[in-house]
Formats: C-alpha cells, sequence, structure tokens
C-alpha cells in the first residue's frame, strides 16, 4: 500500500510517499505530484518513507522534476531520501554526477547534490 498526503501551505506544498511507490500506484503519484505542480510554485517532495520501489516511480520523480522546471515552479526533493530509493536507483543506473540540462544540479534526485 502507498501512502500520499499533500499538505498546502499558501503558494507552497510539500508532498509526502511512503510504502508501497510502484508501478501498482503510479496513477496514484503521478495525479498527486501533478496536480499539486499545477496549483503550487514550490514543492517539496518527502521519500524518507518509501519501503518499495521500482523504475517507475524513478521516471515518476524525475518526470514531476523536469515538469516543474519547464513551468519555472520548484521541486525539492528533501534529503535524505529513503534508503531504498537510493538503492533502486543505483542498481537501475540513475546514480549521477550531474543533473540533466533542465533540472540543473542543484535540486536532481540522483545527484546527490544540494538539497533541502
Amino acid at each position: 500500500m502507498i501512502e500520499i498526503k499533500v499538505e498546502k501551505s499558501g503558494d507552497g506544498a510539500t508532498v509526502v510517499i511512503g510504502g508501497e511507490a510502484t508501478i501498482i500506484h503510479g496513477e496514484e503519484m503521478k495525479k498527486a505530484l501533478t496536480g499539486t505542480i499545477g496549483e503550487c510554485a514550490t514543492i517539496t517532495v518527502h521519500t524518507g518513507g518509501i519501503l518499495e520501489t521500482d523504475l517507475s516511480c524513478l521516471q515518476l520523480l524525475c518526470s514531476a522534476h523536469r515538469m516543474a522546471r519547464r513551468m519555472n515552479k520548484e521541486l525539492i526533493f528533501q534529503r535524505p531520501p529513503s534508503v531504498i530509493l537510493e538503492q533502486t536507483a543505483g542498481n537501475l543506473g540513475y546514480s549521477r554526477r550531474s543533473g540533466c540540462g533542465l533540472a540543473g544540479d542543484d535540486h536532481c534526485l540522483f545527484t546527490g547534490g544540494p538539497h533541502e
């Protein structure tokens, strides 16, 4: 089971994702992330409670980050992410030294660079 909680405050929001963040719950994660990006200028994503994940979750988080950047919004991943998320990213080749051209290095989930 996945746990998704969105807390809005002013023009910002915090999205907390925990539990089973896998393709089975991809639609729920997508709706929470895209809906929040559409409504708020600054979004902080907490992934520390993720206990199980897969490639779909990594792609969804990366896509949400890129979507926010294209909309001139800020999506920040709070550090540290869950150990499972970091291990999955490493196992699937997502660990990077630099962010993509759109997202930059500062807030990429996969660079280990500066985050909130």
